[in-house]
């Protein structure tokens, strides 16, 4: 089972503003039994891997934090939430699952940005952290490593193929649907897609734009 842990990553040292506190209520709001942990410069080596270096130097804390969240939940287990993501269902229906993933609407990509779940040690997390072994980070072409293509690659090498309405199981893993998890994305293509079935809402801060913003 998936640990009663939600992960989240503040790196660059900012005070966290009042918009993020709010996400960060819901989830305790809604999963009051979970443990919350931030995961910093004060407990994360951001010298452990090349590209995590690489993109804090240059200040990119949303970058550092896309490999750290999965180094964090391969070798603990438990929820990673980027610090945009509003909850609106207690998510212990997940905890059964070995690895679960949201699709976002931009692209219809599998991404961990909308949050994702997994047992310590998971294979599909740790096939996630070894794209990052064959790439070198450079911010002026950080667009060609977002973390929603390199997921989705894997998740696709589990043999998912796209499902616009359906929750899609493979063996033990769940990939759910835009409604559930990217119901309301930045786009004029895009839709509203909050529903009943909806369990979480990504407000979309886009800090991977900026050098200076966290995550």
């Amino acid at each position: 089972m998936i640990p009663k842990v939600i992960h989240y990553c503040w790196f660059g040292g900012k005070p966290i503003p009042n918009d993020v506190k709010k996400c960060i209520n819901s989830w305790k709001k809604k999963c009051p039994d979970y443990e919350i942990k931030c995961w910093n410069e004060s407990n994360f080596d951001v010298n452990v891997h090349p590209f995590t270096k690489a993109a804090y130097k240059a200040k990119s804390w949303a970058f550092v934090s896309d490999y750290a969240r999965l180094k964090v939940v391969y070798e603990h287990g438990g929820i990673y939430l980027d610090t945009d993501v509003e909850v609106l269902k207690n998510l212990d229906f997940l905890l059964k699952y070995d690895f679960y993933i949201g699709v976002q609407q931009a692209g219809n990509l599998c991404t961990t940005g909308l949050g994702f779940g997994a047992t310590k040690h998971n294979s599909v997390v740790l096939e996630m952290l070894k794209k990052y072994d064959t790439i070198e980070f450079n911010y002026d072409n950080k667009e060609q490593f977002a973390c929603p293509t390199l997921n989705n690659d894997v998740i696709k090498q589990l043999g998912y193929v796209y499902n616009s309405e359906k929750i899609v199981k493979i063996e033990n893993n769940l990939i759910l649907p835009e409604k559930y998890m990217d119901p309301i994305a930045p786009g004029a293509e895009l839709k509203n897609l909050k529903c009943s079935d909806t369990i979480s809402i990504h407000h979309y801060s886009a800090s991977w734009m900026g050098k200076k913003n966290a995550n």
